[in-house]
């Protein structure tokens, strides 16, 4: 992992991304420096958040660029919780971080598992379709 060794403290305010050069996940500061690479990650009170004018430029030149991280407060779990929906984002499919199973967009989770390039919440943190909203 080299220079990449600093693991956050539980309840440090971080950003996970995936990293498109080496693969596993890069973690950086608030500052947006990258302090640890991990293969899973656990964040409490996570924001996925997605640069709409650097998605926009990926889906125009087809360079990728990191654009999309999910913020949130690093934490360390006792035991494996039970996250079983998968979340993934795609910068041709959708300007959100959206569901694997039927592309319902998720904004916010109090826990997420970050495992590689998918993250993992509960069925209560996606949003509902438009249909469902009544």
């Amino acid at each position: 992992m080299g220079d990449y060794d600093q693991k956050p403290e539980p309840g440090q305010w971080v950003r996970v991304h995936y990293n498109l050069h080496v693969g596993g996940l890069s973690v950086t500061n608030t500052k947006g420096r990258v302090i640890y690479r991990c293969e899973t990650a656990f964040l409490e009170k996570a924001q996925f958040r997605v640069s709409e004018k650097m998605r926009d430029r990926v889906v125009l030149t087809g360079c990728r660029n990191v654009h999309a991280k999910v913020h949130g407060s690093w934490v360390e779990p006792d035991d494996e919780p039970a996250l079983p929906v998968a979340v993934r984002y795609n910068p041709y499919d959708a300007a959100d971080f959206i569901t694997v199973d039927d592309g319902r967009p998720v904004k916010t989770a109090p826990l997420v598992k970050i495992d590689d390039n998918r993250c993992f919440v509960t069925h209560d943190d996606v949003e509902p379709k438009d249909d469902e909203a009544d």
